[in-house]
């Protein structure tokens, strides 16, 4: 398995393969890690090493950053960072997972994406060894919003018709990314694509569980405090945050909203400075906070500490599923989602019977919404998924669908 995105460093990204290797073997499946140096991230903690299991073994192959470790007086040339600013990782990568395939002789090689350099090192060990490969996309990466001159996008086109024309699955993590797919490359085989979306947990949520006390729902006299948990990606409009912080600047004007008895927390946005700056503007500093990142088994303590739960998504980005929406699920705690009704996010909602999301740039209904939101906490009548449809979305059944697929291609077929 070939992962950027892998303990010691912090974010969503890092789950999906980590709680694959976790699970797999129970399926008949033994992961092995290949991916980068610890230096190689720019958020790194050791928190999570203790869940790696003990039979994965972890080969970490040196990698530069190119915009940390190339660059002078923060600028750098766009030469080193194509694909991604760890394009280097392949000139240590592949020498470090032939040596992992002359060891294990494994039946499947498995790459996972953003970060196309792992693509890149997948398609060359193929390439070498005959061993088919599964690309899994987190993301779609023809929409990927860092590729903005044409240049860039058009590297990443070939890298996506490279890996698209040499592996034997490609996995998505949503309905609609998989239609994109469909409909961009009609030659695919409809068994040649496969869904399988990201999840929350189990184990680390029983754990956090059993190292509090029970949660009580905030009675009305109580601070009613509401939680977004993770980064904000504001580099473009349409995932500006400002409607939310003017909805709340109207809610705090009308006296709709006790600053005494309401806080917002936004808890490890990966721009504070930019966030605050527009907190200060909207002059709601007394009701929304900034914390800074925290290891991860203590987040997942603080969803289930706090009173609410905020989720943004922008419009562009309808084929993407945050991966703490079923984390939010999971927590069983009422939450609002500032997302496109016709995006995947919504979608997945809907199926588990949730409906508290409102238009991201609707400031009006953004008000609305939050009203709701937080009347039904302080009258303890919250919109909750049922309990067997939390159990569906939990990432020991998404690895059990990946198990399938690749005992699928294990048997020269497809699944």
């Amino acid at each position: 398995m070939i992962a950027y995105h892998f303990p010691p460093a912090r974010g969503s990204g890092v789950q999906r393969t980590l709680s694959f290797c976790r699970n797999l073997p129970d399926f008949g499946w033994q992961p092995q890690i290949l991916s980068v140096n610890p230096r190689a991230y720019p958020n790194h903690g050791g928190d999570q090493l203790t869940d790696i299991p003990t039979q994965t073994d972890v080969q970490r192959a040196f990698s530069l950053d190119a915009a940390k470790d190339l660059a002078v007086a923060g600028r750098y040339l766009r030469i080193t960072a194509l694909p991604d600013r760890w394009s280097s990782w392949w000139l240590w990568g592949v020498p470090k997972a032939m040596a992992m395939v002359k060891k294990y002789r494994p039946q499947i090689i498995w790459a996972t994406y953003p970060i196309a350099t792992s693509l890149l090192i997948a398609h060359t060990i193929h390439k070498k060894t005959g061993i088919p490969w599964v690309a899994d996309f987190r993301d779609p990466m023809f929409y990927n919003s860092q590729a903005e001159d044409p240049f860039t996008k058009k590297i990443y086109a070939k890298i996506e018709k490279k890996t698209v024309e040499s592996c034997q699955k490609i996995i998505t993590t949503t309905a609609g990314h998989h239609q994109l797919y469909q409909e961009k490359y009609p030659l695919l085989k409809k068994e040649q694509l496969q869904v399988i979306a990201n999840g929350y947990d189990e184990e680390i949520f029983a754990k956090a569980e059993n190292s509090r006390l029970p949660a009580k729902w905030s009675k009305p006299n109580e601070r009613v405090t509401i939680l977004h948990s993770g980064t904000l990606y504001i580099g473009e409009e349409n995932r500006t945050p400002k409607p939310l912080f003017a909805a709340i600047a109207k809610l705090k004007h009308k006296r709709l909203v006790d600053p005494q008895k309401l806080e917002i927390i936004f808890r490890a946005t990966g721009c504070d400075q930019i966030i605050q700056t527009m907190i200060n503007q909207a002059q709601i500093a007394d009701i929304v906070k900034i914390e800074s990142a925290i290891p991860y088994d203590k987040a997942i303590e603080e969803l289930l500490d706090v009173d609410g739960l905020l989720l943004l998504q922008g419009k562009n980005y309808n084929h993407q599923v945050p991966a703490k929406l079923y984390e939010y699920i999971r927590a069983k705690k009422p939450f609002l989602a500032l997302a496109d009704p016709n995006g995947d996010t919504v979608k997945t909602m809907q199926k588990v019977g949730i409906d508290t999301y409102v238009p991201l740039h609707d400031e009006v209904k953004i008000v609305e919404g939050l009203l709701q939101l937080i009347n039904g906490i302080k009258n303890n009548t919250p919109t909750l998924a049922n309990a067997n449809a939390i159990k569906s979305l939990s990432r020991y059944a998404r690895a059990k669908d990946l198990a399938m697929v690749l005992s699928g291609l294990q048997q020269g077929g497809s699944v």
